[in-house]
């Protein structure tokens, strides 16, 4: 996405009250919601989980996973589906110190082999992307690297630069075909445009496929 429209984005967000990562968010809910049928989307998404001053300067792995749930029932508006995801969000960043292999053991959902519990997708948006670090005698650069295995059956990460945002799609060939994962993507963008554009349309008007 191209400088222009994401700052059209980030600028819808701030008049709603939201962070251009619940736009994205409800953008990919519109998604999955047209593709599968459902009208109840769950979707994974990392947090830091440095959330509390003494912990910040602490070495160690302190991600958790958090389940963002949206209900698009009822065929919203974009804007009204935009309040619905705030709100999940919110509620989800008031317990992001519960671990979400408590709330499994806890909840005791049915398990298939190979498969995350809750949910399918996950979505990972980066504000803050790694530069370049020099110290003496040596500059260190972020690589991206490819691991030739999807760890869940659809993954979405989007990092904003200075040219504005990047996406990485990664995806189970089990399931999905090159060209429908491509598909997706200039949905995806779609859905966004229409989010910026025409926020009173109502999400099973929205015009996501070419």
């Amino acid at each position: 996405m191209q400088q222009g429209p994401w700052e059209a984005l980030k600028a819808l967000a701030r008049k709603e009250g939201l962070t251009p990562f619940m736009v994205l968010l409800a953008a990919l809910d519109v998604v999955l919601a047209h593709e599968s049928g459902q009208h109840d989307v769950a979707v994974g998404t990392p947090v830091a989980g440095r959330n509390r001053r003494e912990v910040e300067g602490l070495i160690g792995f302190f991600v958790n996973t958090v389940v963002m749930r949206t209900d698009l029932s009822g065929n919203p508006t974009l804007r009204e589906l935009l309040g619905r995801v705030r709100k999940t969000c919110v509620e989800a960043y008031a317990q992001l110190d519960i671990p979400l292999e408590q709330i499994v053991a806890a909840l005791q959902p049915g398990r298939e082999a190979g498969q995350t519990p809750f949910y399918r997708v996950s979505f990972n948006f980066q504000n803050a992307p790694l530069s370049e670090v020099h110290i003496p005698g040596l500059v260190l650069r972020p690589i991206v690297m490819e691991s030739g295995l999807a760890k869940l059956d659809l993954s979405l990460q989007l990092t904003e630069g200075a040219e504005g945002l990047t996406g990485l799609w990664e995806y189970s060939t089990d399931l999905y075909e090159e060209r429908t994962v491509r598909r997706w993507m200039e949905g995806f963008e779609r859905v966004v445009r229409a989010l910026v554009e025409k926020p009173e349309q109502r999400v099973g008007e929205v015009e996501w496929m070419g």
